[in-house]
């Protein structure tokens, strides 16, 4: 369902269960919709929707949730020039988040990652480290390795970003997106840094293994360079 075709249905229906169910499992469940992420704050915001868990039993929502399934989504959601707008809905869920939320290290890393965008450097690094110094679980440390390869790479830093895609691919490599993404820069930086084309090529090749990794932004990309290459 696309987010348009969820928005109308939501519409007709702002008071049914199955929406928030719908709209939880679109959001956590690795679609990557944005327009299906702003359904969700939309209709959350509203405070009007039920949601059900696995035993059948249902709660009422309101804004701060809207918000948080947002978040959930990913911050790979995040749109060119919305960093700010991005970093203040973040922090608006971070206040109302009770202690020991297994979301405030997503949250740290989302944030991590709207600095780097906004080129606020002085704090990523540090923020950083104290998720990957947690207990946090692995598909948490993939997102805080690759935001701290991008956040080297940003500052012109390929080695030391380099092997933070390393860790993804090696000890993190449980959560195919983030691998994904670790895989296809690890390409870059084995051409551009290591000088070492070979090994760049068979990044892009496991990246292309559409059982793996099929329908993600970064095996699309990977499918399409291999084609140019070809052709040129």
């Amino acid at each position: 369902m696309t987010g348009s075709a969820l928005g109308q249905w939501l519409r007709h229906y702002p008071g049914h269960v199955l929406a928030g169910a719908v709209l939880v499992r679109a959001a956590v469940g690795g679609q990557g919709d944005l327009a299906i992420a702003r359904a969700a704050h939309d209709h959350f915001d509203t405070g009007q929707c039920g949601v059900t868990d696995g035993a059948g039993s249902s709660a009422r929502v309101g804004v701060r949730h809207g918000h948080r399934v947002v978040i959930v989504c990913g911050h790979r959601q995040l749109e060119p020039g919305k960093h700010e707008e991005a970093a203040t809905r973040a922090r608006a869920v971070q206040e109302g988040l009770p202690a020991g939320d297994p979301l405030t290290m997503k949250l740290k890393v989302y944030l991590a990652d709207c600095d780097v965008l906004a080129r606020k450097y002085d704090s990523v690094e540090k923020d950083l480290k104290v998720v990957l110094d947690s207990n946090a679980d692995n598909d948490v440390k993939a997102l805080a390795r690759n935001t701290l390869g991008d956040y080297f790479r940003a500052r012109g830093e390929g080695d030391k970003a380099f092997w933070e895609y390393i860790w993804v691919d090696v000890h993190y490599n449980q959560d195919r997106e983030e691998l994904s993404k670790a895989l296809y820069y690890l390409a870059k930086l084995f051409a551009d840094v290591r000088k070492d084309p070979l090994r760049a090529k068979e990044c892009l090749e496991r990246l292309c293994d559409e059982k793996q990794f099929g329908g993600l932004e970064y095996h699309k990309k990977a499918l399409a360079e291999k084609t140019s290459a070809a052709g040129s």
